[in-house]
């Protein structure tokens, strides 16, 4: 009656399913909306659901499926404050790999990756440090080292999508069955090394 169907894409209450009839969308069943208790319970890019398939209209989804990693936050108070609440947001679930990207040129602060390293650690998944923008740097090498305290135990890989340069490591991480995500601030290069 059910098929199994992952999460691409979450807006509100609508989503973009990935299954056996192919790409399709969803929505869910008012039991289910019901009965969440907290907006973390609802599905998320990532998550695998059961849905009742489509039938002239989109599926209607009956469950969400344990999930096996998460990204999540704190909830920001209001989209004014960068004030926040105890209550978590998940980002994205079922993660192998989440690629921390910071650029080389003028968004390095060891703090900030510190804290995004904690998050992925949090949640399950393994975090892979990218510094790009490696053109932009007069030493790369000199940048990775001196950040060697706070990325001891993660991969970090220096990489610079003009020159070409560390794009085949990435490429390494993604083989059949693997799900990861590129977080980072705006201007780091991510929708660029995406592209590329």
């Amino acid at each position: 009656e059910y098929v199994p169907a992952r999460v691409v894409a979450a807006h509100k209450t609508a989503y973009a399913l990935a299954g056996e009839p192919g790409l399709f969308s969803g929505v869910l069943a008012g039991k289910l909306l019901h009965e969440v208790e907290e907006s973390r319970d609802l599905p998320v890019a990532g998550d695998w659901v059961l849905a009742r398939p489509p039938a002239g209209g989109p599926a209607v989804i009956v469950r969400r499926l344990e999930r096996r990693t998460e990204l999540a936050r704190r909830r920001p108070l209001d989209r004014a404050s960068h004030r926040t609440s105890v209550a978590r947001q998940v980002l994205a679930s079922n993660l192998d790999f989440v690629f921390v990207v910071t650029s080389l040129d003028q968004d390095l602060s060891p703090a900030r990756l510190e804290r995004a390293l904690a998050l992925v650690w949090s949640g399950g998944a393994t975090p892979v440090v990218l510094l790009s923008k490696a053109d932009l740097c007069a030493d790369p090498d000199a940048e990775q080292i001196a950040l060697g305290s706070v990325t001891c135990g993660v991969d970090v890989h220096v990489l610079s999508t003009v020159a070409g340069l560390g794009l085949e490591a990435i490429r390494s991480y993604f083989r059949p069955g693997i799900t990861a995500c590129l977080i980072g601030s705006s201007g780091v290069g991510k929708t660029t090394l995406i592209n590329a």
